[in-house]
């Protein structure tokens, strides 16, 4: 709080004559007194503070409204009892300062007497507020003019723990004044000392204060008077300095909290920003956590700390470090590529660390990135030269290398192991062909399907897409498969006829099994024996197998394949017995 609320301890020692009068009396001077309200109405709240600025030719006045209702205020100000005893409390003077107030702001008054106060002298004043209900009364406060000279001391700044030292005149001090700390209206006796000259008081601000970075706090003192209680004044201001500690943690994640802790920290709620953190070249408000990685601005991954609190600017000795990412656990899908692809990471954090802001490179080459399936992220990869490339990403925070580096082949094919076949057989691929990328084949501007690389070579099934001959090409998808890389190059592949070669056995009983061998049957769909459909029980290209059925007529009869829904005869007739 910015005022100096004093605990009078009363003590009556007048004759038994003037005990109840002077009772009621001190219950008007005393600084516990309750505020003076109208009958009725309990609701507006008026404090009082110690005087201040105290001189023969002037005084300072504080008071504040603390709790205030919905009356309408027609004036407020300061009362002024001079020459006041508690027998004879004196004329009262009112200051009026007007109507305009407002509740919780200081309300402070200097008032210059017409004829100066004397040494020793004291006097009263206390707060008011006027409303249409009444006249209201802060607690009273008295003050003497006790020939102590404070030297002006702007701005008085300190953290807790410091020693601060007043100028000024205190050869009148002694052992009757005790010194007061006024904190959050908490009283803390002081010790102090005078300087041999009587020019300087100092005193240490206890670090045991629970006042926060940018409250103020009120130094001053206490004297025990007969016959008037306590006497009290304040003697300066000061306001209360943040300091942080250096923190015992060095190394931290990119989403670890750094715990700042100090003394005089400001709450979360504060508006007082003057207590700045800083982090490198960044300067932030103090909050109690931390995340280095949430801080704009920062570059680099060791950084000097300290802090800044509006009077001192403090740099740690050691400075702090971002742990980098480990290129360790960072894998991928595939280490051979070719330029306009893509590959994928396993599930590595890179978001911890990068969180959308990073770059990232296949050597000196920038890449896309690519959608994310939890934490494996996908790259594309463009018109990238051959040969083996490290991965990187960076950002001003962080850089991770690959460890194994990625391996870039140009597409190249040169031969083919023939150029024909029948249908189900393959036709190989030699070249640059890389083990389980999948790559597709187009047929005259028709893309038919996908195959995967194996070992230099791509194994190429004709399928009923072949059927004639046909001019193939190679490629594969860029990117997220939206757009085909082709390559110029083709070769013409021609698909033979199905070939029945032997029906084996001729004849049989019903439910024997009867094999049929040729080239490119594979793809058959049924058979019918006589005018009965058959399905086979076991097919490959070159061989089929089915029961002979149960049909009413015994003898010869004709064996029909349908495939591709064309029906292909068996030359040779099969007899059922």
């Amino acid at each position: 709080m910015n005022c100096l609320y004093i605990s009078i301890r009363c003590s009556l020692k007048l004759i038994a004559l003037h005990i109840l009068f002077i009772a009621m009396l001190l219950v008007g001077g005393c600084s516990k007194e309750e505020s003076e309200t109208p009958s009725g109405s309990t609701e507006i709240t008026l404090e009082t503070f110690s005087a201040e600025n105290v001189s023969s030719l002037r005084v300072t006045f504080k008071g504040e409204i603390k709790e205030l209702n919905n009356e309408k205020i027609l004036d407020h100000g300061f009362v002024f009892i001079r020459d006041y005893t508690p027998a004879s409390p004196g004329k009262e003077i009112e200051l009026s300062l007007g109507a305009e107030v407002s509740a919780n702001k200081p309300i402070i008054y200097t008032y210059q007497p017409d004829v100066p106060f004397d040494f020793e002298d004291i006097h009263a004043f206390y707060f008011y507020v006027k409303t249409i209900k009444g006249f209201y009364k802060g607690p009273h406060k008295t003050f003497e003019i006790d020939g102590l000279v404070v030297e002006q001391q702007n701005a008085l700044q300190a953290t807790l723990g410091e020693t601060i030292a007043l100028k000024g005149d205190f050869s009148g001090l002694h052992s009757a004044y005790q010194l007061t700390l006024v904190d959050d209206y908490k009283i803390h006796a002081l010790s102090y000392t005078v300087s041999d000259d009587k020019e300087s008081l100092s005193f240490v601000l206890p670090l045991s204060l629970e006042s926060v970075h940018g409250s103020t706090v009120q130094i001053g003192y206490e004297k025990f008077k007969p016959y008037y209680g306590t006497i009290s004044k304040t003697l300066a201001n000061v306001r209360i300095l943040g300091s942080i500690h250096p923190p015992t943690k060095k190394n931290y994640n990119p989403n670890e909290p750094l715990l700042l802790t100090g003394s005089a920290l400001p709450y979360s709620w504060t508006d007082d920003q003057s207590l700045q953190v800083l982090v490198g070249d960044a300067s932030i408000p103090y909050q109690r956590e931390i995340k280095l990685g949430d801080i704009p601005g920062l570059k680099g991954h060791r950084f000097r700390l300290g802090f800044k609190n509006g009077r001192d600017s403090i740099i740690f000795p050691e400075p702090i470090e971002l742990n980098q990412p480990n290129p360790s656990l960072l894998q991928f899908n595939r280490y051979i590529i070719h330029p306009f692809s893509s590959f994928r990471t396993n599930d590595y954090n890179f978001y911890s660390y990068f969180q959308g802001n990073g770059k990232y490179y296949l050597g000196e080459t920038l890449l896309e990135r690519g959608p994310t399936n939890g934490m494996s992220y996908s790259f594309h990869v463009g018109d990238i030269p051959a040969g083996k490339h490290y991965f990187s990403a960076v950002n001003d925070l962080f850089t991770l290398t690959s460890a194994k580096p990625i391996e870039v082949r140009n597409l190249v094919w040169n031969t083919t192991d023939k150029n024909k076949g029948h249908l189900g057989e393959q036709v190989i691929l030699q070249g640059t062909f890389i083990e389980g990328f999948e790559y597709q084949v187009n047929l005259e501007g028709e893309i038919i399907g996908s195959f995967f690389g194996k070992n230099n070579e791509l194994p190429i099934e004709l399928s009923p897409s072949f059927i004639g001959k046909k001019q193939m090409k190679i490629g594969y998808y860029v990117g997220q498969g939206t757009t085909l890389h082709s390559l110029e190059k083709s070769v013409l592949i021609e698909t033979l006829p199905f070939q029945i070669d032997l029906m084996t056995p001729l004849q049989g009983y019903p439910g024997d099994v009867v094999t049929l061998e040729g080239k490119g049957i594979g793809y058959i769909n049924h058979i019918l024996v006589g005018d009965k459909v058959v399905y086979p029980l076991f097919v490959n290209i070159n061989k089929v197998q089915f029961p002979a059925p149960d049909i009413p007529s015994k003898g010869k009869v004709r064996v029909t394949l349908d495939m591709l829904n064309e029906l292909y005869p068996v030359e040779a007739l099969f007899e059922i017995l």
